[in-house]
């Protein structure tokens, strides 16, 4: 996997955590059936990669949004982000 999705998956399970909900609530927010929570353990897990329309279902499923910054404005958002 790469290092993005191992970023990407590490996020998701902290996000999960700090909002204390289950893969299940997230799945079911996300993919609307509380079976489909292993979408959501493989990929936290490494064990499966994603694509990016389920990245943003399950994002917003934990409220927050999945954002692309170019490299050469990384620091102006984290200015923005910071203040």
């Amino acid at each position: 996997m790469s290092k993005l999705f191992q970023s990407l998956a590490s996020q998701i399970k902290e996000i999960r955590s700090f909002r204390k909900m289950t893969a299940e609530e997230v799945a079911l927010i996300a993919f609307k059936s509380k079976t489909q929570y292993g979408r959501i353990t493989n990929f936290e897990n490494e064990r499966r990669g994603a694509k990016v329309e389920t990245l943003e279902k399950i994002f917003a499923a934990l409220n927050c949004h999945l954002v692309v910054v170019p490299a050469e404005k990384i620091n102006e958002v984290n200015e923005v982000l910071n203040k």
